[in-house]
């Protein structure tokens, strides 16, 4: 048993990721020891495990360093400082109820921790996954500490941006990987959006949304960072939360910000004439797309190509959550929709 010198103090919990935030306290180095140190990491699990238990952990920090870290230096140009604050700590505990998730400490220290039951039962994809989704987390917590000037956060923003991160960086199949957003068109018809808070929106609609961003202007994975920085540099939430009383537009004035802001920086002209175009062509895709299709690429397009062209009638019925989009047909040749405050909609005329 090696006991860990505690080199942060221990203030208070942000991030709790697989998939949910709140605030919470605690304390986590009891019963674990360590059992791997890299360039980047120091490595705890629970005392009395196996050694092959050991050696899967010790290869999810490999496979990540190999490749999902060399993804986000990269493309994060404000990336956590070893050689200041100290190495990362990894742990890896039985029976936590998450997947994986990130504690803020105190400024400049954070700790993550992988669910080690889930690790052990899960497939490499999977884990690779949760490992590069967390580890985003630090880097978000990082930004949030060097910039110091945002001081809000909303979660279709920090988790959309490190699913999306998480997926890319780590280079996983999604036709492998259980939990990838990526292959889900989760109850789209049934009016989830990508600014709601559940997890439907927060964990699936919102980073392929991000990645429907990314991928229909051919940038690269510092756009999920770009777009981080753009948040937290200039306190865009706050701004918007000032500026506008309607949650959906706040919403979308931080949206348009950063992604204008982006397509600046790279010059790079908009696809769509405005960001209620773009969010509707989103949904057509999600639609247009069959489930589990494992290149993303194609099922959210590139200039406005599909992998699928014919649009299979839909029916839609329950609340509308902010963005989203319900679907329905009709056997009438005419329909008539009253116009409600903040509701866009489009007709599509079908003939046999």
């Amino acid at each position: 048993y090696i006991q860990e010198p505690i080199y942060c103090i221990f203030l208070y919990l942000l991030y709790i990721t697989n998939h949910m935030l709140e605030k919470q306290r605690h304390f986590h180095l009891n019963n674990t020891q360590l059992i791997y140190e890299t360039d980047n990491f120091t490595v705890y699990i629970e005392q009395n495990q196996t050694e092959e238990t050991k050696e899967i952990v010790k290869a999810i920090i490999d496979r990540f360093e190999l490749t999902a870290l060399e993804n986000f230096k990269l493309w994060w140009d404000e990336f956590y400082d070893i050689e200041t604050y100290g190495k990362l700590r990894v742990y890896f505990k039985s029976n936590t109820g998450y997947l994986g998730y990130v504690l803020y400490q105190s400024q400049f220290c954070y700790t993550l921790t992988m669910d080690l039951d889930q690790s052990l039962s899960s497939n490499n994809s999977d884990n690779d996954l949760t490992m590069a989704h967390e580890f985003t987390h630090i880097l978000q917590n990082y930004l949030y500490d060097k910039l110091n000037r945002e001081q809000s956060y909303k979660s279709w923003i920090t988790e959309g941006i490190a699913e999306a991160s998480g997926v890319i960086a780590s280079e996983i199949d999604c036709n492998n990987a259980l939990t990838c957003s990526m292959d889900s068109n989760f109850s789209i018809s049934s009016g989830y959006g990508i600014f709601g808070t559940n997890i439907q929106t927060t964990y699936k609609n919102a980073p392929q949304f991000f990645e429907y961003l990314r991928i229909q202007h051919g940038l690269t994975g510092k756009y999920h960072y770009q777009f981080m920085y753009e948040i937290e540099s200039n306190a865009l939430i706050t701004s918007a939360n000032n500026g506008y009383t309607s949650v959906l537009e706040s919403n979308l004035d931080i949206l348009n910000s950063a992604h204008n802001a982006i397509l600046n920086e790279e010059i790079v002209s908009s696809n769509f004439s405005n960001m209620h175009e773009a969010i509707v062509y989103f949904n057509l895709a999600k639609v247009i797309s069959e489930d589990n299709v494992a290149s993303y690429g194609i099922k959210f397009g590139y200039n406005g190509i599909y992998d699928q062209y014919y649009l299979y009638e839909s029916m839609g019925t329950g609340t509308l959550e902010q963005s989203g989009a319900l679907f329905f047909d009709s056997t009438v040749p005419q329909m008539s929709i009253t116009e409600t405050e903040n509701l866009y909609y489009y007709k599509i005329n079908s003939t046999d």
